[in-house]
């Protein structure tokens, strides 16, 4: 899968504490001294910041 399919999954499974549940993936990575799946979540938390911003411009809240 890819981030934007991920970050996308995560906003409809999570709502608004998608970016939560991603930094939650990122600090476990980085304590699990798993450096390229931290850059894929670090990927996934950019694609979650920018379709939520899409989404909050269009009506003022996050669906």
């Amino acid at each position: 899968m890819s981030a934007h399919d991920v970050a996308a999954c995560l906003i409809r499974g999570f709502g608004p504490d998608a970016y939560l549940a991603v930094r939650r993936q990122i600090v476990r990575c980085m304590e699990q001294n798993l450096a390229d799946e931290a850059v894929f979540w670090v990927r996934v938390r950019e694609q979650v910041a920018s379709l939520t911003r899409v989404v909050r411009r269009k009506d003022e809240r996050l669906q």
